[in-house]
């Protein structure tokens, strides 16, 4: 009963992260989407002809302004839309999948472990298929007639489902998690753990307990040490 309990209790907690993982990671990539979009573009230009080269050796302010003065601020969130839309998903199963594994897993090392490596492929899952499609767009201005045309962020999944299969949504899934396991290990373990030393100072019985500035904070020191 008590197993059962805690399994009740960690589908509840996963929900309600779901949910806020979710809005806050739409409200993130609202703030990080331009720099997203000029990283992506200065990765790609190199390969390319003509002046789009010079856009791999531009500074990140040039490059910005750059943007904005051919293509508006329209040019800074290409791809967008793909975010905006599957963003929520892929956090609800980020967030939801450690809850849900640690709900099974306990507390504990070892349980921040694989719950962490378990909740980034979860959302994988969805993130890659995000990827693919908001790095194609947002560099399909620079590759102009070299590459493809893509009307929206729908347009690009139905073409890439017609050219390549539904496998090609996946495509970088697995160096996507190498690059992102060791991190999620790194952040989890230092974020409970965390808390666990501040419930224990602040004589707090439960880490649950502590309110949620507390918790935002050991979460931002996380995530600064990982």
């Amino acid at each position: 009963r008590e197993d059962g309990g805690r399994l009740y209790a960690g589908v509840q907690a996963a929900g309600r992260v779901m949910l806020s993982g979710g809005v806050s990671g739409v409200a993130a990539r609202v703030c990080t989407h331009p720099f997203d979009t000029i990283k992506s573009r200065q990765q790609v230009a190199g390969s390319l002809d003509g002046g789009a080269r010079r856009l791999a050796r531009a500074s990140m302010p040039t490059a910005l302004l750059s943007v904005l003065r051919d293509e508006g601020v329209a040019g800074l969130y290409r791809g967008f839309g793909a975010v905006a839309f599957g963003v929520p998903f892929a956090s609800a199963f980020y967030f939801g999948g450690y809850e849900w594994s640690k709900a099974l897993l306990g507390e504990g090392t070892a349980a921040y472990i694989c719950a962490g490596l378990l909740g980034q492929s979860a959302a994988g899952l969805v993130y890659t298929p995000v990827d693919v499609i908001k790095e194609r767009l947002q560099v399909q201005s620079l590759v102009g007639r070299q590459g493809y045309r893509y009307a929206s962020a729908l347009d690009g999944l139905r073409s890439v489902v017609r050219a390549e299969g539904a496998a090609g949504l996946m495509r970088g899934y697995w160096a996507n998690n190498a690059t992102w396991w060791p991190w999620n290990v790194a952040y989890f373990l230092a974020y409970e753990h965390g808390r666990d030393l501040v419930a224990r100072h602040a004589g707090v019985a439960d880490k649950a307990q502590l309110p949620p500035a507390t918790s935002s904070a050991c979460a931002c020191a996380a995530a600064a040490a990982a």
